[in-house]
């Protein structure tokens, strides 16, 4: 049997591609300190002047912390461990009528400044923005990071969400999906192009694979059958064996013709002469009737076996009788 080469362990690493993982500023991942300088604002302080429409921040909740110049050396954190290759943080921006300072977040990947972030001077004169992309880092080593985030002098941070990327869905802790940044949106786009082809190929081949498969054990569960088969055989039929004549004396009829012929069953022709008792014939009579034998049928001129069987006197002369021993006779008439 031919081996079969199928590759269902190829769609594997395919189709294990990179996840993103949401954390919603509620999770008790994130860390803040110190913690009673973070504020949680959610649905219950929408109709507050002073503070963000959480009804359009993520799951309906945002992380405010303040900083005030007088505060002196006082910092404003929020860390997270996580486990992957990229990381990216959004949150809101506050506006008109807010009369607090711009926003000035640094961002910290494992003890090393990687961004600050400002927020634009024209974001101070309009309503507040959410789902805001305040960082994003890609290109780390997939391995543990911890994720820094803190508050510059005299500013504002509402922290809506956090999304990190990694490869490995088992390990990651329970966790809510959430909307990817534009450039993952892209990035998944193009995979899925990718993926979905290789993934329809090799399906393909192991389509391809079982029938082969299968056919092949249709041909061997016959095997045996064709293995014990033969051609007919013909057997030749022997040609009947011929039986050699006999020769057997033929008796004549008590009437005899006058001349002609006498047929096989020994009915004598329509004209005949009494018969008379046979008598002798001269050697010139003899040879008379022998010649007259090519006068005869073809059977008498081919059967060297012909001869005189009897003579018999009539008023007319010797009537000589010839017979062959196939069976076949002959009279001739020869006068006086």
């Amino acid at each position: 049997m031919r081996p079969y080469f199928c590759l269902p362990f190829l769609i594997s690493p395919v189709l294990s591609g990179f996840l993103n993982v949401t954390v919603d500023d509620t999770n008790p991942r994130i860390a803040y300190s110190p913690q009673n300088a973070w504020n949680l604002v959610d649905s219950s302080q929408n109709n507050s002047q002073t503070e963000p429409d959480t009804g359009r921040a993520y799951n309906y909740t945002l992380h405010k912390a303040k900083s005030i110049a007088s505060d002196g050396a006082l910092s404003l954190f929020a860390n997270i461990t996580f486990t992957g290759s990229a990381v990216y943080v959004f949150g809101a921006l506050a506006g008109a009528p807010s009369t607090t300072p711009s926003t000035l977040i640094g961002f910290y990947i494992d003890g090393q400044l990687i961004n600050n972030f400002t927020s634009p001077e024209q974001i101070m004169s309009s309503p507040s923005a959410y789902n805001v992309s305040l960082f994003s880092k890609t290109g780390l080593g997939d391995g543990e990071h911890i994720l820094n985030i803190a508050d510059g002098p005299d500013s504002l941070v509402l922290l809506d969400y956090i999304v990190y990327t990694t490869e490995d869905e088992n390990t990651l802790p329970s966790s809510s999906s959430s909307p990817l940044p534009l450039s993952h949106v892209t990035a998944k786009v193009v995979a899925t192009a990718v993926i979905v082809p290789i993934v329809a190929f090799l399906l393909s081949v192991i389509a391809f694979c079982v029938y082969r498969r299968r056919r092949q054990r249709r041909k061997t569960a016959n095997l045996p059958y064709l293995r014990n088969w033969k051609r007919d055989t013909v057997t030749p039929v022997p040609m009947p064996a011929m039986n050699s004549w006999s020769i057997e004396p033929i008796t004549l009829p008590p009437s005899h013709p006058a001349s002609g012929y006498v047929n096989g069953s020994g009915k004598p022709a329509t004209k005949s002469v009494p018969s008379a008792p046979p008598s002798s014939i001269t050697g010139s009579q003899l040879a008379a009737a022998y010649r007259t034998v090519s006068e005869a049928p073809k059977s008498f001129q081919t059967d060297a076996r012909t001869e005189v069987s009897s003579a018999s006197t009539s008023t007319y002369g010797k009537v000589i009788y010839i017979h062959g021993l196939s069976g076949d006779s002959y009279s001739t008439y020869l006068h006086s």
